[in-house]
């Protein structure tokens, strides 16, 4: 009988043993398992945060694009609609003769305050006296006027065309009229 019980003692701890090395094999399985899940959920996450990084990058570009599209058109508009903003006339040489008070424009200078080459450029020039105006001559300028440059224009280099009038009038200003973006 003693016998018999060591036996079922030796059989029971067997069979415990083989539940439990077998139990260390389930338990090392499961572990190795979520060790790899965890690093397949870790690398899925990695790619869509880089997706997701990228995808910002491209809207932000996209965004970047289309403002500089929507600024770029605005000063186009600008420059069609009010085109007296967007030059600065300075160093008018009048061409007049003292007797017969007949005065014309020997050059004007022009600086181009937009982000685009222009050409066709139209302005006027008004003869003012006590602040009114009293006449206006049409002037056309040929040539194109790079955006931000200045560019003198003249009567003799032929760069610019007008005519003369006559006027006791002594004080001027140009006014820029019409000019078209090149670029």
């Amino acid at each position: 009988m003693l016998r018999a019980r060591t036996a079922l003692l030796s059989f029971t701890l067997g069979v415990v043993a083989v539940f439990a090395v077998s139990g260390c094999n389930t338990e090392a399985k499961q572990k190795e398992q979520a060790t790899a899940e965890n690093a397949r959920v870790e690398a899925r996450a990695k790619e869509l945060a880089q997706q997701m990084t990228r995808d910002i990058e491209a809207k932000q570009k996209a965004d970047q694009i289309a403002a500089a599209a929507a600024t770029d058109k605005a000063e186009r508009d600008r420059l069609a609609k009010a085109p007296q903003e967007m030059f600065e006339a300075s160093g008018v040489q009048m061409a007049s003769t003292a007797k017969s008070h007949v005065q014309g424009i020997a050059s004007v200078t022009l600086t181009n305050k937009s982000k685009h080459l222009v050409s066709g450029i139209r302005a006027k020039l008004d003869f003012m006296k006590d602040g009114d105006v009293e006449v206006s001559l049409p002037l056309q300028m040929s040539g194109a006027l790079p955006a931000g440059a200045t560019k003198t224009f003249s009567m003799t280099d032929h760069t610019l065309t007008a005519s003369a009038v006559q006027t006791s009038a002594s004080e001027t200003r140009v006014t820029v009229t019409a000019a078209h973006a090149e670029d």
